[in-house]
């Protein structure tokens, strides 16, 4: 049911940063007509070629005179555009067929202007295998479904890229995206309605120096109508451009989620693909071909062998795992506001691995070397198994010199690409370790020319399928002292941030003995002398914007386990805010248990530390906002919506001012409000209730003020949708019986299972209920219970025995044990998501009582047991008349005949009984009649208020609730009495 948002960091808003390629033009066909363009990048002009011609309704309307196959237009660019890096070109159409009918074409792309298309009167320029130099996608072919797809032309040959439909499909009779990619060395990769398609590499490359025309071509009619909706050309992203979202921020804490999920400035936790060194090849995520080759073998001839290098996917027939514990974590690290960052190893199954994984890794070998599709693939690209010769400008082969490097290649398509696929959605970077793998198997690292770094480029490519958002980053080491951009390795050209690893290996990166703390804090100095972008002023200029890391550890041993500290609280500090101050990451790994995956208490306390040195002194002045995402639950169109954002959580004041005013900026929901609590500061609710009847994403902007007047913006987005999920644990009875854990089993004090109940219930025990899911939100708890005795209190406790008290319950005598009746308890806590249940039982000697089952209401938190200010009503009577009912903010007074209050959204979360008000009257008072929905709503309780000495002499007086609602209900205060003033009201109660 949760909601995971992106929202950029503190420091990178501060920075004013983006992430976002440039756009070079946009058409959405507003009727300005098809020669003037009032976005960028100049108008579309209609080419008729043959009697047909496209005009501009609100749509590019393909217009159809006659159904002559001849009959053809073509709408094209005003402007050509040209990108170092490449383009990302996205298309909304509509057809009513995407079928094989004759001269029946919509195509579009784009057109090197090496042809004049003011002339052009070909036929389909996407499709001709003489054609322009052209890359396009035919979303209908009438000369037969192969050429549907992606198509491209090198000017006299044209080659069908992908044939759609494998994973994804033009949809007619709709309007469908399509979303067209092409990059350095040739990259190619095209999307339909957001579904990878199909991605590929051209070895020749596709020339990014030529100058393109994005354009549009359309022939007949068949399938009723083609138009175009928007069109955008962008450029693709240059080196290092994923990454801005990096900048400012930290990685750490990996293993142990449960101890860092409320660190404000952490940014993201690590997860791991794949082992290292000698484990290289034993993987931590289910791939349905690993398994398969390990129990099958080539063409399914076996044997099985014994060793699984992936958890089991289950059922092999199946489309995705049946139990899924990656995708589990994954989802868990994003439900706590953090990005994910993956690790593969380069070495994979190319390295030297370990008796128990060798048996699978010769496999591997064999698989690709006899079946059919892997060795089609092999032979695909000449760079595949050759490596490039400058004297040439070719592909020289190298399958002696480099037998391994097929693999590469086999495991970046086969394996890592549908991982990608599969889990790449939910990163926020990828991280490959072992870059020198590659340049044992043939690539150049140091180069900088794509052709020498085809297996970094596969590697890339296969992460980008899944996320073309995804920053990546390879470890090639570190550099020699003569370079420029020292201590940080060279950069390939298909990385977006520096591995940036520390100089040490498995040693103290902190040591001061020698020259190893020196060299390491230079990684940090680089970071401060050139913005955080440390290969900026080098040989090349590709490589500015590439983000530096430094990527270290906790201990002065092992990565993962070691149990000593390796750095000075000082020095830790002082270097990951200079780092993150300058635009840096870093990323620190360690130190956890070996037998027991928990921070060791050190490098917790350690990184705690740092978590409040950074939200103190990283990003002054406005108020700050949360870790990389802030976890939002969905809304359910027609039901109360309620989330609360906490200060000292979700927003902070750096220097400890107040934050004064949050408040929404931009496009969002009518229905939706913020408001501080009234009763509880530093807490603003969201709440309303969703109007939509359709699903819904709304995407805009929360903005917190301190009270020096200085403010800091957030993006948000909010999904209005139907409830899929039900309500969690929610409105359903529950055996106490099943109980996962209790206070002494195996004690003769224990709780007692009885089938039906727990029993034998004394002080102090209590019986834990696991991973109860709270969905969005609990009003009330009741219970069933009997007891012989006095009785005794139920403190519902979450996540351990002493954790947050959210409701209490007293339980008193039902006269025996068999006699059972409900009780019940208000939440009056925000409470949301899987929780471990506590129910923590408290009072006198001997035993209390037995209790047979429970129900966790859903709802926003009860109204119903807590004091409330009578001054903070929503609304009254006479607003504009300031001698009837004033806020006198200890109480309302000025209260006459008829007057009225009313307080908006009171909760009802269990059935209400009694009223009690602290009311004055210095004359003969009058009555506080109670009525909800309206001030002549249901009358549900009436109070006698006599006069009691004085204005200032409150007294409290109590009423019989009858009729009582249930859920969410506006709450009126009707007053009736005599002439003049009747009465004060300082604050009442509903149980």
């Amino acid at each position: 049911m949760k909601k995971t948002t992106y929202l950029t960091s503190a420091c990178m808003a501060a920075l004013g940063l983006t992430a976002h390629a440039g756009v070079l033009y946009q058409d959405s066909f507003d009727n300005d007509g098809l020669s003037t363009n009032t976005g960028k990048g100049g108008g579309a002009i209609n080419r008729t070629i043959k009697g047909h011609s496209w005009t501009d309704d609100g749509d590019a309307t393909f217009l159809a005179i006659g159904t002559a196959y001849t009959r053809r237009a073509l709408l094209y660019s005003e402007n050509t555009f040209q990108s170092d890096t490449g383009f990302k070109l996205t298309v909304h159409f509509t057809t009513g067929s995407v079928g094989d009918l004759a001269a029946h074409n919509l195509s579009f792309g784009l057109i090197s202007d090496d042809t004049n298309l003011s002339s052009y009167s070909g036929f389909n320029p996407f499709q001709a295998e003489t054609s322009p130099y052209a890359i396009g996608a035919n979303v209908t072919a009438g000369s037969g479904t192969a050429n549907r797809g992606l198509n491209t032309s090198n000017g006299s040959t044209k080659t069908n890229l992908d044939s759609s439909g494998t994973r994804a499909q033009f949809v007619p009779g709709e309007t469908c995206e399509v979303t067209l990619e092409v990059g350095i060395g040739g990259y190619w990769c095209y999307r339909i309605n957001g579904v990878y398609e199909s991605s590929g590499v051209l070895a020749e490359g596709f020339d990014l120096s030529k100058n393109y025309h994005v354009a549009v071509y359309g022939q007949d009619d068949h399938g009723g109508g083609k138009s175009i909706q928007s069109i955008t050309l962008e450029t693709a992203y240059a080196a290092g451009e994923r990454a801005a979202g990096m900048r400012g921020s930290w990685n750490g804490g990996e293993g142990d989620l449960e101890n860092i999920k409320d660190f404000k400035t952490l940014d993201s936790v690590g997860i791991n693909f794949s082992d290292g060194a000698s484990l290289s090849a034993q993987h931590f995520a289910p791939h349905k071909l690993l398994e398969t080759i390990a129990l099958e073998g080539v063409n399914g001839a076996g044997p099985a062998i014994d060793f699984v290098v992936a958890p089991t996917w289950g059922d092999l027939s199946l489309d995705e795992p049946e139990d899924d514990t990656f995708l589990a974590e994954i989802l868990e690290i994003k439900a706590a506001g953090f990005k994910v960052k993956g690790y593969t190893n380069c070495e994979s199954f190319v390295g030297t691995n370990g008796d128990s994984l060798q048996e699978f890794v010769d496999r591997w070998k064999d698989y690709c070397d006899n079946d059919a599709t892997m060795q089609a693939f092999i032979n695909s690209q000449p760079f595949h198994t050759g490596i490039w010769n400058s004297s040439t400008q070719q592909y020289d082969d190298a399958s002696d010199t480099y037998p391994d490097r097929k693999y590469l290649f086999c495991y970046a398509e086969f394996v890592l690409k549908d991982y990608s696929l599969r889990y790449g959605p939910h990163f926020g970077s990828w991280i490959f370790d072992d870059g020198g793998t590659m340049e044992e198997n043939g690539d150049n690292a140091t180069s900088g020319l794509v052709e020498e770094q085809r297996l970094y480029q596969a590697f890339a490519n296969a992460v980008h399928a899944g996320n073309p958002e995804c920053p990546i980053a390879f470890n090639n080491g570190r550099s020699t002292l003569n370079y420029d951009a020292f201590p940080y390795a060279h950069p390939v050209r298909f990385e977006d941030f520096t591995f940036g690893h520390a100089f040490g290996g498995n040693n103290d990166h902190a040591s001061k003995t020698g020259s190893q703390f020196n060299n390491n804090y230079k990684h940090v100095t680089r970071m401060t002398e050139t913005n955080g972008y440390v290969h900026d002023g080098g040989n090349w200029t590709w490589d500015d914007k590439i983000v530096g890391n430094f990527h270290s550890k906790l201990s002065t041993t092992a990565w993962k386990y070691g149990t000593n500290q390796a750095w000075e609280e000082a020095d830790f500090f002082q270097w990951n805010l200079e780092a993150m101050q300058a635009g840096g990451h870093m990323t620190w790994n360690g130190s956890i248990w070996r037998s027991n995956p928990t921070l060791q208490a050190w490098s917790l306390t350690l990184l705690q530390g740092l978590d409040d040195h950074l939200a103190q002194y990283q990003s002054p002045g406005a108020p700050n906002w949360a870790r990389a995402y802030t976890v939002l639950p969905d809304a359910v169109m027609g039901e109360p919506y309620y989330h609360v954002l906490e200060e000292g959580i979700d927003l902070w004041d750096p220097e400890g001012d107040e934050i004064n005013a949050v408040w929404f900026l931009g496009n969002k929901p009518a229905w939706l409000s913020i408001a501080e609590d009234p009763n509880n500061d530093g807490h603003w609710v969201l709440s309303g209730t969703p109007t939509e009847s359709v699903t819904t994403d709304h995407e805009f902007t929360i903005r917190a003020r301190d009270v020096n007047g200085q403010a800091r913006s957030r993006g948000i987005d909010l999904v209005v949708g139907e409830d899929l999920n039900g309500d969690g644990d929610l409105n359903a009875t529950y055996s106490a019986a099943l109980f996962d854990n209790e206070s002494h089993p195996t004690s003769n004090t224990s709780i007692k299972d009885e089938g039906t109940n727990i029993g034998y219930i004394k002080n102090g025990t209590w019986a834990a209920y696991h991973d109860f899911d709270f969905d969005i939100g609990a009003a009330s708890i009741e219970i069933s219970a009997s007891s012989a005795t006095a009785g005794g209190t139920i403190e519902v406790r979450l996540d351990s025995p002493t954790g947050d008290l959210i409701s209490s319950i007293d339980v008193s005598s039902t006269q025996s044990y068999s006699n059972y009746l409900s009780f019940g308890g208000n939440i009056h806590s925000y409470v949301s998501g899987v929780h471990d249940l506590y129910f923590v039982f408290t009072g006198g000697s001997g035993y209390l009582f037995n209790v047979a089952d429970f129900t966790v209401n859903a709802g926003p938190p009860s109204d119903m047991g807590l004091n409330y200010n009578a001054a903070g009503f929503d609304n009254e009577s006479a607003p504009s008349n300031n001698n009837v009912v004033r806020d006198l903010t200890t109480h309302i007074g000025y209260i006459t005949n008829n007057s009225w209050v009313a307080y908006n959204e009171f909760n009802f979360a269990l059935p209400a009984t009694s009223f009690e008000v602290s009311a004055s009257s210095a004359t003969s008072g009058g009555t506080l009649e109670v009525r909800v929905g309206s001030s002549t709503g249901t009358l549900i309780s009436s109070v006698a208020v006599p006069n009691t000495g004085g204005w200032s002499n409150f007294t409290n007086l109590t009423g019989q609730i009858s009729n009582a609602p249930s859920g969410v209900n506006d709450l009126y205060f009707v007053f009736k009495g005599a002439t003049g003033f009747l009465m004060d009201v300082q604050s009442f109660k509903v149980e």
